[in-house]
């Protein structure tokens, strides 16, 4: 959470910028401006987190990394692709530090509280008292569009329809839907988002 001292600095940052200048150097490599566009961009509308075709069978899952969060996308028992915190409700303890793979549940490694492939508590070992409907991993929202996933981290996300309405018929005639991933790498970049995404857009 930004605190009221903090939104101050921010605001007098942008006012500090001359018009016409690109943003202050601040905006680029502060802690404080990370984790804003953290709470403030991030975690308030849709990210794209991969493709159907990465979880094809019941229990296919892949983990996700956003700020300090980390999520499980997984294809559960009924073929619905849901997206849940990568995190135990006992201690939260981090549930699953393999990127991918495939499981029957989710097992805590240090308590054994376990998990259903829909994220529901199935066993808390040594809690016999404890109602485990209140205990499931809590989840983000989760939809796909062309065979595309997008979570969401905001209590209510925008409506997702503009985006159907809107690349649905871009999109399909591509055949994103039947899309494969043919090799995923990660770089280390050593520069802000922004940097990267400004690069890309020249």
């Amino acid at each position: 959470m930004i605190t009221l001292d903090e939104q101050r600095t921010i605001r007098e940052l942008i006012a500090s910028r001359p018009a016409g200048h690109s943003l202050p150097r601040e905006f680029y490599c502060d802690a404080l401006i990370y984790r804003a566009d953290i709470e403030r961009i991030w975690r308030r509308g849709w990210l794209f987190a991969g493709h159907s075709c990465q979880i094809p069978d019941p229990g296919d899952f892949f983990t996700l990394e956003v700020g300090d969060d980390s999520l499980i996308v997984i294809r559960d028992d009924d073929g619905i692709i849901n997206t849940m915190y990568n995190v135990c409700r006992h201690r939260g303890t981090l549930l699953c530090e393999q990127e991918s793979g495939q499981l029957s549940r989710f097992v805590c490694p240090y308590h054994q509280w376990t998990y259903a492939r829909n994220g529901a508590l199935v066993s808390c070992r040594g809690m016999q008292d404890l109602d485990k409907s209140d205990f499931g991993l809590h989840r983000a929202h989760t939809r796909q569009l062309e065979g595309m996933i997008f979570v969401s981290f905001a209590d209510q996300p925008p409506d997702f329809d503009e985006a159907t309405d809107l690349c649905g018929p871009l999109a399909r005639p591509q055949g994103m839907e039947r899309a494969k991933v043919a090799k995923i790498i990660d770089y280390d970049v050593a520069a802000n988002w922004k940097l990267v995404w400004e690069n890309n857009r020249e």
